[in-house]
Formats: C-alpha cells, structure tokens, sequence
C-alpha cells in the first residue's frame, strides 16, 4: 500500500515539482491562528538527503503582510522554503520554524511577534 501525507493535498500550491520518484511541494494553509507555508517532499531525495521516505518543514506567519510577500515570492519564481525565510528576514517580518523528521527529531522556533 503507498503511503499518502496530508501536505501532499492541504491548502494551496504554491509551487511543485515532481518526476517518477519525487515530489517536493510548497503549500500555504490558512489555520485559525497563523498561515503555515511548508515544503513538503517525499521519494529517493527525500530518503538520501534526510533519511526518511518524507520530510516536511515549514513557517508560521502571523501577518497579512507577510502572507501576501510568500504569495508573492512563490509566484514571481521562488521555489525553495530557505529562499523565502531570507525574503521574511530581509524584510524583518517575525516567523515560527518548525522542521520534523519522522522518528528523529523536532526543531520548532516560535515566531517573536
């Protein structure tokens, strides 16, 4: 049976690529409290550079500002999650950071807002 994720299918696309053994997506999901914008990916890649068959990480954001400069970033040509954490630096827009791998370890930073 292949293993589905919910990051694979939650909230909207922002950018995907995906070839036979890959995929790797950006997604933003609106949540009561934040909007989450994540890089979820899963395949050989996933498996070689973290370990696992799937591996997600993501941002918290608290203001519409800073929703709309991810929407903005992944339709002008982002396609990377790191990409857009230097874009929220730069701009001085606070965010949490939560990086997961499956029976390993959980790195969060909660956003200073």
């Amino acid at each position: 049976m292949k293993r589905t994720y919910p990051q694979e299918t939650m909230g909207i696309t922002l950018y995907v690529e995906h070839s036979d053994s890959d995929l790797r997506r950006i997604y933003l999901k609106r949540r009561i409290a934040y909007v989450e914008v994540g890089e979820f990916s899963k395949g050989y890649a996933a498996q070689e550079v973290f370990g696992v068959p799937a591996h997600v990480h993501c941002v918290q954001l608290h203001s519409k500002e800073a929703e709309e400069l991810c929407i903005q970033y992944f339709a002008s040509g982002g396609t990377e999650l790191a990409g857009l954490m230097d874009k929220l630096d730069a701009h001085g827009i606070a965010y949490g950071y939560l990086n997961n791998v499956g029976n390993s370890y959980v790195s969060y930073r909660p956003a200073a807002c």
